[in-house]
This record gives structure tokens, sequence and C-alpha cells, in this order.
């Protein structure tokens, strides 16, 4: 009965998928929230020079709760074409992701009470934002961390110089305002996301 069950266990068990994107070039991060942070937006944008050639990558969560109260969560990674970011990335970026166009695979999760999660993919739609720097203060970050946003986990392994910026941001509908955004420079720095 034993083995049945560890057969059955490793029968419907999904293998990780785990990707690294290196940021070597404009950094900008988000992080706000609304309605005494009923919802919320974290958000990084990091772009990286190979060979003459600009890629960049986003990664986000947008979190909430339904009309039952349970936590929600939409999240995605992934490369996004140039065309849709714009700004010198010194002292503003601007960022009009379409995430059908750009062909992330976005993921919707709901958390009941019971800590229960069950995730869907989810048909996704627009997030913008436009940071521009506010000359309050500037940092130099070592950063190795390790994170979980939504089901993703997020390890990162990054130098940057960046410096604080406003941030206003529009993901799915809901408008989220930054006072303490930053916006600078990576410097060989990787990161490293884990999907179930």
């Amino acid at each position: 009965m034993i083995a049945v069950g560890l057969l059955c266990a490793d029968i419907n068990a999904h293998a990780a998928t785990t990707t690294t994107y290196q940021a070597n070039g404009a950094s900008a991060m988000t992080f706000a929230c609304v309605n005494n942070c009923s919802s919320q937006i974290y958000l990084t944008l990091n772009s990286s020079q190979n060979g003459g050639a600009t890629s960049w990558t986003v990664l986000f969560g947008v979190f909430g709760s339904d009309s039952s109260g349970n936590s929600t969560s939409i999240s995605g990674f992934g490369n996004i074409p140039s065309s849709m970011v714009s700004g010198n990335g010194n002292n503003n970026l601007m960022l009009n992701l379409d995430t059908n166009a750009a062909g992330l695979q976005v993921q919707y999760c709901v958390t009941d009470q019971n800590f229960n999660t069950t995730c869907a993919p989810y048909s996704g739609g627009v997030i913008s934002v436009n940071w521009n720097t506010s000359n309050m203060f500037t940092n130099h970050i070592v950063q190795q961390d390790d994170n979980t946003l939504g089901p993703l986990k997020v390890h990162t392994n990054l130098q940057s110089d960046l410096s604080s910026a406003t941030a206003q941001s529009n993901a799915f509908g809901t408008q989220f305002s930054d006072a303490f955004a930053q916006l600078g420079t990576a410097h060989q720095g990787s990161i490293t996301i884990t999907k179930p």
C-alpha cells in the first residue's frame, strides 16, 4: 500500500524548470501597494549587453485577493522585446509590457485560508511602468538572496549602482505609485528563477 502511494506521487510530480538571466546593464525596480496594501506590485526590469545587442528581462508579481478573501498572485518572467522598453536608463526608463505579445507564461494562483495554493495559466494583459530618478539617494548594492514570488523561487546574485526614483505603474488595470523605486545599472549579475 505504501509503495503504491509513493509510485503515484512520483507519477504526478512535475519537474521544476530553472532559467538564469544575466544582468549587466540598465536595472530598475518598483514595489508598491494601494488600498491599505490590499493590492501590491513587485517588478524588476534588467538589461544585458552581449555583442552589442541589448536584451531585456522582466520579473513581476501582482498580489491581491479574490471575492472570497483568498490571497491571489499573478506572476511571470522572461525575455521581452526591446521595443517594449524606452528611455535612457540613466534618469528615466519606460516599460510598456504586453505579456501576450511578449510570449510570457503568466500564472494566476489562489491561496485559501488553509494555505492550499492552486495555480492556472493567466490570459495576461498589459503592465506599464514609468521610472524617473528623484536624486534623493544613491546605493551601491551587493545582493545575494533567495525570495519567493507567487509560485516562483528567485535567486539573485547581483552588484548594482542604483539611484532613487519614482515609478508610476498600471498593472492589469490597477494603478500604483512608488516614491521609493530604484533605477540604475547592474554589473555582471545573474537572476535565477525556478518555476514548479
